[in-house]
């Protein structure tokens, strides 16, 4: 029979289950005290940065090819949140034991993404109603509320001269110009565009673009060089803080080099980084006919982009308001655009007949991937360059004697987007031939805008009956 040291201690048996039960209440009180610890502090945390994880869910949930809400990014960003700021802030994260278990806990990591979404909720309700805008000259307004509020005199231009800027703002001698987006998509480089030509116009000391949404890597990168404020629509919320930090490092830009140091030749991956996985991909294992099908891709990519720069034409043409010119103003203004235009259009022609050619190289010698890159380039710059003088036209209320003439350019950025497009279907065209076993290769389009000709008729009419 074994022995039961229980049953002969009675008294000693109960006494160490006391010891053992109250180690264990202990033991969970203090557990429960810990979890209650670290769920207050991770609540903290995030409402801390709640304002930024608001902006940046805005910035990255967007709609999808099929209208289906797409939150792929903002997942990330999330992930990113937590392993690399939160997690880092908790109690006891100096111990990379307790930071282990934080990184790996999946139960508390859920618990704190419902923490974020409740952050921002809250957040949205205490926000001011910029979510209800749908119309830009409303997003303009607002902007220039947020401002005003803040003790700067700020007001919007109603297009009356503006070049660009739909809201000025001053205050203590210091002149800010803004260029207001309100879309649904990233913003492209055309909107630095304006807001540079703007402040150059007014003789401002800052210019910034405001969105609601995301910025192309574009956008971004010429907001480097530019200087141009790239913002989110709450920034203006606190928009003396931006500008106090407007001189640190965005995360997002790419490290500028110093100009006074030689700067390395650019490597091959380095410049075709930003063009997407699928190009990275010809340039890096080059199949057969890689050259050929890296022109194609870039082609496609540039011209997804230049479709959306041209949807801003119709927005800016509904508007009401119209800047007012002179004789003199006008013919100024479509002279020099008309002279930039036609430099343009004939470095696409050469760009097709000559620079993707020698790019290419003759049969048995190495295609130049830079080189492919930088006509593609020209081409995307000639069908920009007829888009932004269509929206400036759109912009402009011309004198009576050139209203003909006006109207003729109707049309001159959407005929060179479909120039541009034509270009690409024959390159694709050709090159599905030449992959079934084609010798030929012959892709041509010539660039050229018959609204050009049309009012360059319609202008000569007017001198003759001046």
């Amino acid at each position: 029979m074994a022995y039961n040291w229980a049953s002969e201690h009675p008294v000693g048996a109960l006494l160490i289950g006391a010891v053992i039960v109250a180690f264990g209440v202990g033991f969970l009180a203090n557990y429960v005290h810990r979890k209650e610890e670290v769920g207050k502090a991770a609540k903290a945390i995030i409402q801390q940065h709640a304002k930024t994880l608001r902006r940046r869910r805005d910035q990255t949930v967007f709609f999808g090819a099929y209208q289906e809400v797409n939150i792929d990014k903002w997942m990330k960003e999330k992930e990113h949140f937590y392993r690399n700021v939160l997690v880092f802030s908790l109690p006891g994260a100096t111990d990379p034991a307790a930071l282990l278990k934080y990184e790996s806990d999946k139960e508390f990591e859920a618990f704190c993404f419902d923490l974020i979404e409740d952050a921002i909720r809250n957040e949205s309700a205490t926000a001011d109603d910029a979510d209800d805008i749908v119309d830009p000259i409303d997003f303009e307004r607002w902007c220039a509320e947020q401002l005003s509020a803040q003790e700067w005199d700020a007001r919007t231009t109603k297009g009356s001269g503006d070049q660009g800027a739909d809201v000025i703002a001053e205050r203590e001698g210091f002149r800010v110009v803004l260029q207001c987006k309100l879309y649904s998509k990233a913003v492209g480089n055309k909107a630095v565009q304006e807001a540079y030509a703007a402040m150059q116009f007014e003789g401002a000391d800052l210019a910034c673009v405001v969105t609601n949404a995301a910025y192309t890597k574009a956008a971004r990168a010429l907001a480097g060089q530019t200087g141009v404020l790239l913002l989110h629509r709450d920034d203006l919320l606190d928009f003396d803080e931006v500008l106090e930090e407007r001189d640190e490092p965005d995360e997002l830009e790419d490290p500028v080099e110093s100009d006074d140091e030689e700067r390395p030749v650019e490597d091959t991956t380095v410049i075709f980084a930003r063009e997407g996985e699928r190009v990275m991909e010809l340039v890096s294992s080059r199949p057969r006919l890689w050259a050929f099908l890296l022109v194609e891709e870039l082609l496609r990519s540039r011209l997804s982009s230049l479709n959306d720069e041209a949807q801003d034409i119709e927005r800016v043409r509904n508007r009401k308001s119209r800047r007012q010119y002179d004789l003199a103003r006008y013919l100024d203004f479509s002279g020099k655009r008309l002279a930039r235009l036609g430099v343009q259009s004939q470095r696409a022609e050469v760009c097709v007949t000559d620079d993707i050619p020698a790019a290419l190289g003759p049969p048995g010698t190495p295609a130049d991937p830079v080189r492919l890159l930088r006509a593609v380039e020209t081409l995307e710059g000639y069908c920009l360059e007829s888009l932004d003088f269509e929206i400036e036209l759109a912009r402009i209320e011309p004198p009576d004697a050139f209203r003909t003439v006006h109207e003729s350019f109707r049309g001159i950025g959407a005929t060179a987007v479909a120039v541009f497009e034509a270009f690409a279907n024959k390159w694709s065209e050709a090159l599905r031939g030449v992959e079934d076993g084609s010798r030929e290769f012959d892709v041509h389009v010539k660039f050229e805008l018959p609204q050009l000709t049309k009012a360059a008729d319609e202008l000569e009419k007017v001198n003759l009956s001046t």
